[in-house]
């Protein structure tokens, strides 16, 4: 069954998509609203012609964290170096955050998505602590929810586009893991390290952080393949139709329902509901 079939994917009423205001949207669709939102402020009010290597505001580093603008903690997976980067994770934020969310909760959600940003540019931060690098971008974060997603559901099958063809949604992790172990091992042998200072080094950092934070959250929350049960009550024993019951079913019998009193319907009322609950 492909993860689109699945009941919890499924859009409630058939009238299609709608458009809603600010108060109904979900924490996806702020997410990517405040991004783009952030980058266009970034880029065209605040800090615009940036110069080639130049990164915005916002971003992490050694200089700021010693300075003491810790925000930028926060600040700097909201903040994207150019419009290619800033499509490329909200591309990917709303195809596996759209799947994920359904399922988790809008709460969770946020949860690992800031957990991510934040674990993943204080790593990478310490990782490239000499070089002073500006770090900027979601791409730690967008790396997890999608991480989380693939692994999630690992056995729902996708349909891609190009090539046609079905996958299951844990080879796609798998590939999106191995891209990033490649970009690695080529910017090694290569003799261009991880922390190189034209920023691609520090996405696959971030990635590889990003991803192992959302494969470490598949496996310490609960299962979200399976809808979540209550667990199941002792069953208790019936009781047995009591005299007075006896008697309201034989006159129904003989005089038929229009025949009870409303005290008669009161009970028969609470003796259905008891022996209702009792065998489920």
């Amino acid at each position: 069954m492909g993860i689109y079939n699945r009941d919890y994917m499924r859009d409630g009423g058939g009238s299609g998509p709608q458009i809603t205001g600010p108060k109904n949207w979900s924490a996806l669709t702020w997410l990517v609203v405040i991004n783009v939102t952030v980058y266009i402020a970034q880029h065209w009010f605040i800090q615009g012609n940036l110069q080639q290597g130049e990164f915005p505001w916002g971003g992490i580093t050694k200089d700021t964290v010693l300075k003491g603008h810790v925000h930028t903690i926060l600040t700097h997976f909201f903040i994207h170096a150019d419009g290619m980067h800033l499509i490329f994770n909200m591309i990917m934020l709303i195809i596996f955050g759209r799947i994920l969310q359904k399922k988790i909760g809008p709460k969770s959600f946020l949860r690992l998505y800031f957990f991510a940003g934040i674990v993943s540019g204080l790593v990478a931060l310490g990782i490239h602590w000499s070089q002073g690098i500006n770090m900027v971008g979601a791409s730690g974060a967008v790396m997890a929810i999608a991480i989380a997603t693939c692994f999630s559901f690992g056995n729902e099958s996708v349909r891609l586009l190009f090539p046609p063809i079905s996958v299951k949604m844990k080879y796609i992790g798998l590939a999106l893991i191995a891209l990033d172990l490649v970009r690695l091992i080529f910017m090694l042998v290569s003799g261009k390290p991880a922390t190189s200072s034209d920023g691609a080094g520090i996405g696959v950092v971030a990635h590889l952080i990003g991803a192992l934070i959302g494969f470490c959250f598949t496996k310490i929350s609960i299962d979200f393949s399976k809808t979540s049960r209550p667990k199941a009550s002792k069953k208790k024993k019936k009781k047995p139709l009591s005299k007075g019951v006896d008697e309201i079913l034989d006159k129904i019998s003989a005089e038929g329902f229009q025949s009870l009193s409303k005290e008669e319907k009161r009970i028969l009322d609470e003796r259905s509901e008891e022996l209702s609950d009792n065998g489920r």
